[in-house]
């Protein structure tokens, strides 16, 4: 990034103050070679981030896959309302719209001829529409660089926004979620159109900058909640603005400035996101359940102490080379903005009240550090044309320093496309472990395959960063059988955790190599594990006592061998619901002291459009205590399953139907009384899927 030694930008903005001149800014780029540089850079990104962009294609696993893409898709038909409010709207919007001009663009080349050829070619094949959405999200990435590069020149130095997009083209954690179909880049990038304008603001005390300021931060909040961080920095370019100044000018920037600033935020917000005024019951329902979720004692991102972003997530996020040198970009921005008192206090207090969020978790929950990038970026770029002012060959070096965070940043992207670990695990699940047999898994593990998912008394380890004996001890205890884990977290050796009479980790399934389901790590390895003499399978709890069951709404009574009664359901018979919508129903059986230690429901929901789901679990799923059931006393237990028929689904009438095992003896009990006597199931309820 050598170049030709200029005088000082002529620009008003930037040459209007000193403290908004970047240091070196004697020998800043010439425009035309600026231009090349940032031609080589978006090269550079591009590549990162559009290989592997078919990884796990048609459907791809991990976090909220489908969720911004059903939305939006959902929105095709009409229905604008998103009927999610734990995330604004305005990705859904967004992606609607582009899917809008893919559906006129495919129907002027012959492709679909109607809508509804466009949603059935989504419901046999949605490669085509993850593929979109991922490069829709690879153009979003490349803005942000764009837009990196933008505010550098903001603050004095086209040479500091080429450094700043360089650091940005590579941090392994932007290439990596521009992979995904998920509303982050979009944050990243209203999250640098917002300081962006908060910059400019400083620079020059306009309302028009103000209200424009109010607008960007909207617009970002409109995209994430977590963007609300962007006051931060307004306020502090407020307090810039009016600090010294007499009360009548303070009460007048107020008005004029503050006011107006506000306004804009708000009302580009609502105009973003209108069905949180529309359906406001709805969304003050889901955001204060998601509110008491991040608040639970219990939840994995209320236990994530400092300690684990310092020591994992930065670190994995960045990679160690840029994880140094944002630290160093930290500093720079601090001793900045108290010697020099410009525009990079903006940056500063940003990163600071993240940081905050980050480590507290109390205000919202940027679980991503993505947004903190691009000003740590601007800030280490800030020390590299320090270095570059005193040694130009130290440029060359400092460039030859990123080609670690990009090398780091192709090698996770080709993981990502290998053979996703958990599939494979899941195969040989289903073709190894008998039905019924207890299995514990990581939480990182997908969801097994749905033909033999619920065969299984599947429990979850704790959410904890590490797997612990004691764990592993109450887990056997219990009655499970197989584990199935990534050594890797695995608290102590494997030789420790199991005992010398195992050998470690008896591994059926050796090797696997993928990426994390949210941050890129270290190479996966999945391994099975089986209890060579597991424990006895301890007796069930009790969970509602017989004078306590509440009141089913539909009376079913149906009687099986050994006594257990199904004595009704809660779920509406015909109930409409749309591909990909869920139906909960809840049944209550009635289940004697001396029936079997260990039931299981078998079940399927399926009708004149085949087979939709395989309903089997264990009795007691999603209910504590239940493993404790003191034997001669019955209980009655209320069990709770999630319909849910895929996108796929064919349209028609479908009957869900249950029956009992007796998982320690392999066989199924019988219906004795009430409808359907002497088969192994009976009807419960009727679910109309319609389009």
């Amino acid at each position: 990034m050598e170049g030709i030694s200029l005088p000082v930008s002529t620009d008003p903005v930037i040459s209007s103050s000193p403290g908004n001149r970047d240091m070196i800014g004697w020998t800043d780029v010439p425009r035309i070679t600026s231009l090349r540089w940032l031609a080589c850079i978006l090269t550079t990104a591009a590549a990162l981030r559009t290989m592997g962009l078919t990884y796990q294609l048609p459907v791809p696993a991990g976090p909220d896959y489908l969720m911004l893409v059903g939305a939006a898709l959902r929105m095709g038909t009409g229905d604008l309302n998103p009927h999610m409010f734990t995330w604004p709207a305005a990705p859904f919007y967004f992606l609607a719209f582009c899917f809008g001009v893919m559906f006129l663009v495919c129907r002027g080349l012959g492709v679909v001829a109607n809508p509804h050829d466009f949603e059935r070619w989504f419901l046999e094949d949605p490669s085509a529409f993850f593929l979109v959405t991922r490069l829709i999200m690879v153009a979003v990435g490349l803005l942000s660089v764009v837009a990196t590069y933008r505010i550098g020149c903001l603050l004095g130095s086209r040479r500091r926004g080429l450094w700043a997009a360089a650091l940005l083209a590579v941090t392994p954690v932007e290439v990596i979620f521009c992979h995904y179909q998920k509303a982050e880049p979009l944050l990243v990038l209203t999250t640098l159109l917002a300081l962006g304008a908060v910059i400019q603001w400083w620079q020059q005390d306009t309302p028009r900058r103000a209200a424009s300021a109010g607008a960007a931060i909207g617009l970002a909040c409109a995209v994430k909640y977590n963007a609300v961080l962007l006051v931060a920095p307004a306020l502090a370019t407020w307090i810039h603005h009016t600090w010294g100044t007499d009360r009548r000018q303070w009460i007048r920037s107020l008005i004029r400035r503050v006011a107006p600033g506000g306004l804009c935020l708000v009302a580009v917000f609502f105009a973003l996101n209108p069905y949180l005024l529309l359906d406001a019951r709805e969304a003050l329902h889901q955001l204060a359940g998601q509110k008491q979720f991040l608040q639970a004692g219990d939840s994995p991102i209320h236990q994530t102490p400092v300690r684990s972003y310092l020591t994992v997530m930065f670190p994995v996020a960045f990679g160690w080379v840029l994880y140094v040198v944002y630290g160093v970009g930290l500093v720079w921005l601090a001793v900045a903005a108290v010697r020099r008192r410009g525009a990079d206090t903006v940056l500063l207090v940003f990163v600071i009240v993240s940081a905050a969020a980050l480590a507290t978790q109390k205000l919202v929950t940027p679980y991503y550090p993505l947004p903190m990038v691009p000003p740590l970026a601007l800030g280490a770029a800030g020390v590299f044309c320090a270095v570059h002012r005193r040694s130009r060959s130290a440029g060359w070096v400092v460039g030859a320093l990123l080609l670690v965070p990009a090398g780091t940043s192709a090698r996770l992207v080709y993981r990502l496309a290998l053979p996703d670990p958990g599939f494979r695990a899941e195969y040989w699940i289903r073709d190894n472990i008998p039905a019924g047999d207890r299995l514990a898994h990581r939480h990182w593990l997908p969801p097994l395959v749905p033909s033999h998912r619920w065969r299984l008394g599947c429990y979850p380890f704790p959410q904890e960063s590490r797997v612990r004996r004691e764990w592993i001890e109450q887990s056997i205890r219990r009655g499970v059988m197989w584990f199935v884990l990534n050594p890797r977290d695995v608290a102590g050796r494997e030789e420790e955790l199991f005992g010398p009479d195992h050998a470690p980790l008896a591994r059926e399934v050796r090797r696997f190599s993928a990426p994390h389901a949210y941050l890129p790590l270290t190479a996966e390895a999945v391994a099975i594990w089986k209890v060579s003499s597991p424990a006895e399978v301890p007796p069930l709890s009790e969970v509602f006592p017989p004078s306590g069951a509440p009141s089913p709404g539909r009376r079913l009574d149906v009687a099986f061998e050994g006594g257990i009664l199904l004595t009704g359901t809660d779920a509406m018979e015909d109930r409409p619901i749309k591909p990909g919508e869920a139906v909960e129903l809840g049944t209550y059986w009635h289940v004697p002291g001396e029936a079997p230690q260990h039931l299981l429901i078998t079940g399927d929901l399926s009708g004149g459009g085949g087979y939709l789901a395989d309903l089997t679990q264990e009795l007691a799923y999603g209910i504590t205590g239940f493993t404790n059931r003191v034997r001669g006393q019955p209980v009655v237990v209320r069990h709770r399953v999630l319909l849910r028929p895929g996108y796929r689904a064919t349209p028609g009438d479908y009957t869900v139907r249950l029956g009992l095992r007796d998982a320690e003896r392999g066989t199924d009990l019988p219906v004795v009384a009430g409808p359907e006597v002497g088969k192994r199931s009976c009807a419960i309820a009727r679910v109309a899927v319609r389009r």
